[in-house]
C-alpha cells in the first residue's frame, strides 16, 4: 500500500483523537443538567489587601473598603498582583535567592443568589443533591468561608509569617454541608496568604468558578483522561528510549523518547491527580516549569535531528542553559521558580517562533521547492506541490500538526482570556503531535526494517550457498587428506625400496672379492639413486606448480629428437616385458619450434612409463606425434600414448589428473607409483597452452593424448644438441694441469668432486668456507682455472664470496668463471647466484656428464665474463633444467 494513504489513515485517526477528547472534556459535564450549578463568575468580585475574622461574615460588600471591585461576567482572575494595576515582565521585582520573601493576607468576597428551586433539589427526600465547590485555580495558601462557615482551609505559616508549605492547586474540588447555603443572597468569602507578584496569590484561572453537584464534580474524570495521556506518552517515550538502547547510532529515537517523557511529566505536574504525590505543591510546580523548558528543547533538536542529522550549536546552548534552569530552581524558594519562568517565557517563545519558522516552515518549503525544481512532482504548480508534501513527507506530517498544537495554544489563551471555559486542549494537541512522530518514525524505521529483512534473506541464501560451499570443500579436503594419506603410505613404500636397495647393495659392494659383483653393485645403487632423485624431483614440481613458482625454460629444438630421447630411456623397459614399442612422428610436424623440450620430455617419458608399467607382457604401446592446427607462426602439436593394457572405469578416469591419487587404492601395491605424474604432466601442459585428456576402454587399454603451444624457430638447431646420453667421459689428459678452487663446507661432498675429477687431470684445491675461499683466490689469482662455488656456507656463504672475489684488483678477478655448486636449484637461486656475480649453475647431487658439459665449457676455451640467466641455463645439461 502507498506511504500517503498511511499518512492519510494516521491524520484521519489522530484527528478523531484530537476531537473525542476534546468533545468530552467540553460536553461532558453539559451532557447531564446540574439543577444546583451557580456559575461565580457571571457575579460581581471583591478583592483588598488584609483580612480580619469578621470578613468571613460580611454579609454586604459595602461594609468594607474593598481595592478591586469587578462586575458581573468580569472574566478576569483575582490575583493580589492586579492590585497594583497589574504585572508586567518590565515592571517585576527580581528576588535574590537568598531574599524572604514577603507574605501579605488578602480577601477575596463573592456574592451570590440561590434560588428556591436550588434549595428544594438540594433537599429533595428522594435524590438530595450533595452541594460543592469547584475552583479552576487557587494559591497560594488559603482558606474558604461561605456564609462565615470554613469549608477548607490550606494555611501553612511558620511564627515568622512564612508559608512553609505551598499549596497553589489546579482543579479543586471541595464538598461543604448544604445546611452552609440559604435561599437568596450568599456570600463566599477565600481567605489568600501569598507573595504580592506571584502569579498563584488568588483565583489563577479565569474559569471555571461555581457551585454545585459535588457528585457530578467527582465523576468529571478529568483527571483520568490527563492521566490516561500521560501514561501514553510515557510509553511511547519509554520505547524509543529502550529502542536507542539497542541502536545508539540513531538518536532521534533518544530525542523523541525525551520530548514524550517531558511532556508527560508536564501535563501530569498541571493534573490535580499530582496533589497526591505532592502536598507541598512548589515541588509540582518546580516539576512543571523544569519539563516546560526540557521540552520545547527536545522537541528542537528532535527537528534538527530529523532534518539535518546533527543539533546546532545555538540549539545544544539553548538546552544546556534550560537543563541550568532545571537544576538552579531546586535549591532555592519557588517564588525564584517563578522569575525564572518569567525570564524563560522572553528567550523560550523567541526560540521556539524560529523553530517553528526554520525548523519547520522554511525548511519544508526549501525541500518543496528542491523536488519542484527537479521536476520530480510532474507538471502541478508549486502551491499543489507544496500541499501534496504537507501530507506525503514526514516533515509535512509534523508540520501539520505543530501547526495544531499552536492553534490550540492560541486557542486555550483566547478562552483564558474571552471564553472562560477552561478547555486546555493544547495536552491533546501535543499528544496527537506526539502520536504523529511516533508513527513517522515507526515507518521510518519499518522501511528499515524491510530492507534489513531482505539484506538477511540475501545474507541468510548466501549463507546457505556458503555452507553448501563449505560442505563441498569439507567433503574435498576430507577426501584430499584421505589422498593424502594413501600418498604417504605409497611414498614410504618408493623412498624405502630404493633405499634399501642402495643400503643393500653398499653392502654387497662391501662385502663382494669379485669386480664383476662389485660392479653389479654400483650399478644398482646408480639405478636405484636415480629412482629415488626422480620421485623427489616430482615432489618439487608439483609443490612448485601449487606455489606459483614453476616457470617454463623456452629454447629451439627439435620435435623427432624430443620423441627419440624418449625412445632411448623407455625402449629397454618395454624390450624387459616383451612389449611392442611403435614409434610415429606425422611428416607435418615443424622440424624446430621454441619451448621448453626438457617438460615435453618428462611428461612423455611418465606417459609411457605409465604405458609400459600398465600393459601386460607382449602388449603393444605407440607413441605418435601430428600436427593439429597452425595460425601464422603459432602450432598446436598433439601428442598420444596408446596401449594394450588394462584400462579405465570411468569413476577412476575423475581421479587420474589430481595429485597424491591414483586410479584406485590397489594400484600402488600391485603396480607401484606415486600417484604425482600424471597431475604433475596435467599441470606442465597446461602451462604449455595445451590440454591433456584420456579415452580408454576398461580391459582393452587406454590412449592418453595432450596438446601444446609452440610457435616455428626461426633458426636450426643440430641433431641431438645437449642430448641425452650425448655427453661421453673426459678422455684422459684432455684437461690435464687446469686447476680448480671448490668451495664447500662438507667434506664428502669435496671429496666425490676429487675423486670424479681425478683421471681427467684436472688438480682441485679446497677451502671449507666463502672466506677461506676468496682469501686463497687473492693470494694466487692467476693460479685458478674456475671457481665451484657452494651456495650455503658457515663464516661467509657464496653469494659473499663470489663478491669479494669480483671486486678483487687483479685482472683474473673478472674472468675467471665461478660456477655454483648447489642444491638450490630454483629459478630463483639460480637469478640470484648471477647476481651475485656468478658464471654459471651446477646442481646437486653432482652428476658426472653434466660436470664434464660445465668443465668444458669454462675450461676448453679462453676464460671470458659471462653474465645473465642464458649463462646459467646453458651451464645446465638438458635432464637438469630449472626447477
Amino acid at each position: 500500500m502507498r506511504t500517503d494513504v498511511f499518512s492519510w489513515i494516521m491524520l484521519f485517526a489522530l484527528s478523531a483523537f484530537t476531537l473525542t477528547f476534546f468533545f468530552c472534556l467540553d460536553s461532558g459535564e453539559m451532557a447531564r443538567s446540574d439543577a444546583v450549578r451557580v456559575d461565580l463568575m457571571s457575579s460581581p468580585a471583591y478583592m483588598k489587601t488584609g483580612f480580619e475574622p469578621a470578613y468571613a461574615s460580611l454579609g454586604e460588600p459595602t461594609m468594607t473598603d474593598w481595592e478591586m471591585a469587578l462586575p458581573p461576567e468580569h472574566g478576569k482572575s483575582l490575583l493580589a498582583s492586579r492590585l497594583s494595576g497589574g504585572s508586567s515582565f518590565a515592571d517585576f521585582s527580581f528576588p535574590m535567592p537568598w531574599r524572604r520573601e514577603i507574605v501579605e493576607e488578602y480577601t477575596i468576597l463573592i456574592p451570590f443568589t440561590i434560588q428556591s428551586r436550588m434549595i428544594a433539589r438540594l433537599y429533595d427526600n428522594n435524590n438530595p443533591v450533595p452541594p460543592g465547590l469547584h475552583l479552576a485555580g487557587i494559591g497560594e495558601n488559603w482558606e474558604i468561608f461561605v456564609n462565615g462557615n470554613v469549608i477548607a482551609r490550606q494555611l501553612h505559616m511558620d511564627p515568622d509569617g512564612d508559608i512553609t508549605s505551598f499549596r497553589s492547586k489546579r482543579g479543586v474540588n471541595i464538598p461543604f454541608d448544604r445546611r452552609f447555603l440559604k435561599e437568596g443572597e450568599n456570600v463566599l468569602v477565600i481567605h489568600v496568604l501569598g507573595a504580592p507578584d506571584s502569579e498563584y496569590t488568588g483565583l489563577f484561572y479565569t474559569s471555571p468558578y461555581y457551585i454545585g453537584d459535588f457528585t457530578m464534580m467527582a465523576r468529571r474524570g478529568e483527571s483520568l483522561q490527563i492521566i490516561a495521556l500521560c501514561a501514553v506518552a510515557i510509553f511511547l517515550g519509554g520505547y524509543h528510549i529502550f529502542l536507542y538502547f539497542l541502536r545508539k547510532t540513531d538518536r532521534c529515537n533518544l530525542l523523541y523518547g525525551l520530548f514524550a517523557c517531558m511532556a508527560a511529566v508536564y501535563f501530569f505536574a498541571r493534573c490535580p491527580a499530582v496533589y497526591y504525590v505532592f502536598a507541598d505543591t512548589a515541588g509540582a510546580q518546580m516539576m512543571e516549569f523544569g519539563a516546560l523548558y526540557l521540552l520545547v528543547f527536545t522537541l528542537a533538536a528532535f527537528l534538527e535531528m530529523f532534518n539535518h542529522g546533527r543539533i546546532k550549536p545555538v540549539t545544544t546552548g539553548y538546552g544546556m542553559a534550560c537543563i541550568a534552569l532545571t537544576a538552579l530552581q531546586n535549591f532555592f524558594s519557588v517564588h525564584f521558580a517563578y522569575v525564572l519562568l518569567k525570564l524563560w517565557y522572553i528567550c523560550g517563545a523567541a526560540f521556539m517562533l524560529h523553530i517553528f519558522a526554520y525548523e519547520g516552515v522554511y525548511v519544508f518549503v526549501r525541500q518543496a521547492a528542491a523536488k519542484h525544481a527537479a521536476g520530480s512532482v510532474g507538471g502541478s504548480t508549486f502551491a499543489a506541490s507544496l500541499f501534496r508534501d504537507l501530507y506525503k513527507t514526514e516533515l509535512g506530517n509534523i508540520l501539520i500538526f505543530f501547526m495544531i498544537a499552536l492553534c490550540t495554544g492560541i486557542f486555550d489563551i483566547i478562552d483564558a482570556q474571552f471564553l472562560h471555559r477552561g478547555l486546555f486542549i493544547t495536552r491533546y494537541s501535543f499528544i496527537a503531535l506526539m502520536c504523529c512522530m511516533a508513527f513517522i518514525l515507526a515507518r521510518k524505521y519499518a522501511s528499515s526494517f524491510m530492507q534489513t529483512a531482505q539484506l538477511n534473506d540475501l545474507l541468510e541464501a548466501e549463507v546457505k550457498q556458503r555452507t553448501r560451499e563449505f560442505e563441498e570443500q569439507a567433503l574435498i579436503a576430507r577426501t584430499a587428506s584421505r589422498a593424502k594419506g594413501d600418498f604417504l603410505a605409497n611414498m614410504s613404500h618408493e623412498i624405502r625400496t630404493p633405499l634399501n636397495a642402495v643400503i643393500g647393495m653398499v653392502k654387497i659392494g662391501e662385502l663382494a672379492a669379485e669386480p664383476a659383483r662389485k660392479d653389479y653393485a654400483f650399478a644398482n645403487i646408480r639405478n636405484a639413486s636415480e629412482h629415488l632423485l626422480g620421485i623427489i624431483n616430482d615432489i618439487l614440481d608439483i609443490s612448485k606448480i601449487e606455489s606459483g613458482k614453476f616457470e617454463l625454460s623456452e629454447r629451439p629444438f627439435r620435435v623427432r629428437d624430443v620423441v627419440s630421447r624418449v625412445e632411448n630411456v623407455m625402449r629397454f623397459k618395454s624390450e624387459e616385458k616383451n612389449q611392442e614399442f611403435v614409434i610415429h612422428v606425422e611428416d607435418d610436424v615443424p622440424a624446430v619450434v621454441n619451448g621448453d623440450d626438457m617438460r615435453i620430455t618428462q611428461v612423455l617419458t611418465n606417459l609411457v612409463g605409465n604405458a609400459i608399467k600398465f600393459t601386460p607382457e607382449k602388449g603393444r604401446v605407440a607413441l605418435s606425434a601430428r600436427l593439429e592446427g597452425e595460425s601464422g607462426d603459432l602450432c598446436t602439436l598433439c601428442f598420444v600414448v596408446e596401449d594394450s593394457g588394462i584400462g579405465v572405469t570411468e569413476e577412476q578416469k575423475s581421479k587420474l589428473f589430481t595429485a597424491f591419487q591414483q586410479a584406485e587404492s590397489g594400484t600402488t601395491r600391485k603396480y607401484g607409483g606415486t600417484g604425482l605424474g600424471l597431475a604433475l604432466s596435467k599441470q606442465i601442459v597446461e602451462l604449455m597452452g595445451g590440454v591433456i585428456w584420456l579415452d580408454s576402454v576398461f580391459g582393452r587399454g587406454s590412449a592418453f593424448s595432450f596438446t601444446i603451444q609452440a610457435r616455428r624457430a626461426a633458426e636450426d638447431v643440430p641433431e641431438d644438441a645437449d642430448g641425452i646420453g650425448g655427453v661421453e667421459i673426459l678422455k684422459d689428459g684432455e684437461l690435464a694441469g687446469k686447476v680448480i678452487l671448490l668451495a664447500d663446507d662438507v667434506e664428502i661432498n669435496r671429496e666425490i668432486v676429487t675423486t670424479l675429477l681425478e683421471p681427467s687431470g684436472v688438480l682441485v684445491e679446497c677451502a671449507e668456507n666463502g672466506e677461506q675461499a676468496a682469501l686463497m683466490f687473492e693470494q694466487a689469482p692467476a693460479r685458478y682455472n674456475l671457481v665451484l662455488m657452494d651456495v650455503q656456507m658457515p663464516i661467509m656463504d657464496g653469494y659473499g664470496a663470489t663478491e669479494r672475489i669480483r671486486s678483487g684488483s687483479s685482472p683474473e678477478a673478472a674472468t675467471v668463471p665461478i660456477v655454483a655448486m648447489t642444491a638450490n636449484v630454483f629459478r630463483a637461486d639460480v637469478e640470484r647466484c648471477l647476481a651475485s656475480g656468478m658464471n654459471g649453475h651446477l646442481g646437486k647431487p653432482i652428476k658426472l656428464e653434466e660436470m664434464v658439459v660445465v668443465l668444458r665449457r669454462y675450461l676448453g676455451q679462453p676464460p671470458a665474463p659471462v653474465s645473465g640467466m642464458g649463462a646459467a641455463i646453458s651451464a645446465l645439461s638438458p635432464s637438469q633444467g630449472l626447477k
